[in-house]
């Protein structure tokens, strides 16, 4: 629904699609049965999952906006505040885009990602460690600003950056650059 395991779109040659397991595919790539524990690790997005920065940048943006999903594309400037780019409304209530943007809202305010509090506009974010290696894990933050009237999502991917929490703060130093040229919103 997300479209994690599937192409974006984006107009970028060589994009890739990314894995969203499943017991056929398990069966057809490891000659292996699908265990209960195998839809534990999908479900939570470890395992054999794999998405692609941009496929995970492009599915927080239907949680910030109340559920629509947009193609990505690379432009140099918006010319018309009225975007004719492809898109489509994924099938969850608000009542559940509530729930998670609550969610990742507490993250900032009291979880993994409280070091964004200092910024001059409330934010939502989840963080993620992307296992490799016993020693050499990427750090993830994905986000959205202004909490409560979003413009931006951003996605900080630090590759063997260890600590999800590394990511945050490479996620602050952006937003408060970002701010200062193109400000956001206040407390």
């Amino acid at each position: 629904i997300f479209n994690w395991g599937s192409k974006t779109g984006i107009d970028l040659p060589d994009e890739e699609n990314g894995l969203v397991p499943s017991p056929q595919w398990k069966k057809q790539a490891r000659g292996e049965d699908w265990f209960i524990g195998d839809t534990y690790h999908t479900s939570i997005g470890q395992g054999d999952v794999l998405a692609t920065p941009l496929q995970v940048a492009a599915s927080i943006s239907p949680i910030a906006n109340g559920g629509t999903y947009f193609t990505p594309h690379v432009v140099s400037k918006i010319q018309d505040t009225v975007l004719n780019w492809a898109q489509r409304t994924l099938p969850f209530s608000s009542d559940i885009y509530n729930v998670i943007k609550d969610g990742m809202r507490m993250a900032v305010t009291s979880g993994s990602s409280q070091y964004l509090k200092t910024l001059p506009f409330d934010m939502a974010g989840k963080t993620g460690t992307a296992q490799t290696t016993a020693v050499d894990n990427h750090a993830w933050f994905v986000g959205f600003a202004p909490y409560d009237n979003p413009r931006l999502v951003i996605l900080v991917m630090i590759e063997k950056g260890g600590k999800s929490t590394e990511a945050v703060y490479v996620t602050r130093d952006i937003l408060q650059k970002y701010n200062e040229a193109q400000p956001l919103s206040t407390h």
